[in-house]
């Protein structure tokens, strides 16, 4: 790779940033894949998450679905560090001119981040999607199917509230903040093809298709 010579200073800035970067794999034989990726950071990187705690359920426990995702999304603290990020560029523009775009893109991100304060989703703190079951419906040209979508959130009673004035059949809905399901209009469960429910617990938002139970 040949860096020009007025670039050579951004070039090392941003290696700076992320200076290495390793990948291989920890087990590979005719019935596994198993890789690791490896991403070194700057110090004032590491130590902007090296803290960082996201209560989400599920998240760092062993899925019992067949399909179980989690991921932390901690709006607040992303948007702290990323406008940071931004002041840095702006107060120390890049000036190789292939470049050119970081500038602009870091200079859009700042008021990105000030959007991104704005409940609902400023609020968010992960999500989690589990797919119990999926199975053929001859019936339907639907599968039917038992899951559950999990948002955790500071605010998970203003966000049950935004949703049932956005969709009017939720507006009848009565959910405490006790785990217990409530079990979703007939409108919706038709919609479905199913039987849901949503239930809230602590700071999590849990809605749930096919077999109604306690929140997970």
């Amino acid at each position: 790779l040949q860096i020009p010579p007025e670039c050579s200073t951004d070039a090392a800035r941003i290696a700076a940033r992320v200076p290495t970067v390793s990948f291989g794999y920890t087990r590979l034989d005719a019935n596994h894949q198993d890789g690791r990726l490896d991403i070194a950071l700057a110090d004032d990187i590491s130590k902007a998450f090296s803290g960082l705690k996201v209560e989400l359920p599920g998240l760092g426990q062993d899925g019992t679905a067949p399909f179980d995702v989690s991921l932390a999304l901690p709006i607040a603290d992303l948007r702290t560090f990323w406008m940071a990020q931004a002041e840095a560029v702006a107060a120390k523009p890049f000036t190789c001119p292939a470049l050119s775009d970081l500038n602009e893109g870091f200079a859009k991100l700042g008021p990105a981040t000030q959007k991104a304060a704005i409940p609902p989703f400023g609020d968010l703190l992960g999500v989690r999607l589990a797919l119990d079951t999926l199975t053929d419906n001859p019936t339907s040209s639907l599968p039917t199917f038992s899951g559950r979508l999990v948002l955790a959130t500071s605010n998970p009673t203003g966000l049950l509230a935004m949703g049932q004035m956005m969709v009017p059949a939720l507006a009848q809905l009565k959910v405490s903040n006790d785990g217990k399901p409530v079990a979703l209009p007939q409108q919706m469960a038709g919609m479905l093809g199913q039987p849901g429910c949503v239930a809230l617990r602590g700071k999590a938002l849990e809605l749930r298709v096919g077999t109604v139970k306690d929140a997970q």
